[in-house]
């Protein structure tokens, strides 16, 4: 066994661990079809929020040619780490776990880096893939609702006090 923040970790996640520190050959994206574009014709993808998740979302889908749109309740990215702005916010795990394996950022000022520093690192990424072009900030999504009969997503969304509804 290894050893990660004092546990012990088996063996069998090493091969994980090494695809997320990116030093291992094998990469998820590589084995992953690009789908035809009949196939995403009428098919389009809503993220809600860009915030790390979010924002790997929309360069993940976007590398796959899948249409998609974001709405972001804030008036910025970064999701957490735009919100919370106390003194002292800072990530409680160490940073390449905290950054993107395709955007590693070798700079972190600390090993547990605060918070005006992951907000600008994802803040970079969001900006580097473009992603502003596909993002509707100030909406927030208030209400979700699955129609079984058509599998469409029916969404109401409220930006700037006017509500909207959308499939």
């Amino acid at each position: 066994c290894i050893r990660d923040s004092g546990a012990e970790v088996s063996e069998d996640y090493v091969p994980m661990m090494l695809e997320e520190l990116n030093l291992s050959p094998a990469r998820n994206s590589d084995h992953l079809e690009v789908p035809d574009k009949k196939a995403t014709e009428n098919f389009s993808v809503l993220i809600v929020g860009a915030g790390m998740s979010g924002i790997l979302m929309g360069i993940k889908l976007a590398e796959r040619g899948v249409p998609f749109k974001i709405y972001e309740k804030n008036n910025s990215v970064g999701g957490t780490w735009a919100e919370n702005t106390y003194p002292g916010c800072r990530v409680d795990i160490a940073n390449h776990f905290y950054s993107y394996s395709f955007e590693e950022n070798h700079q972190w000022s600390q090993y547990f880096s605060q918070q005006p520093e992951l907000e600008q690192y994802f803040q970079k990424c969001f900006e580097k893939y473009a992603l502003i072009e596909k993002t509707k900030f100030n909406t927030l999504v208030s209400t979700m609702t699955f129609d079984n009969s058509r599998s469409i997503w029916q969404v109401q969304s409220i930006n700037e006090g006017c509500e909207y509804s959308e499939e």
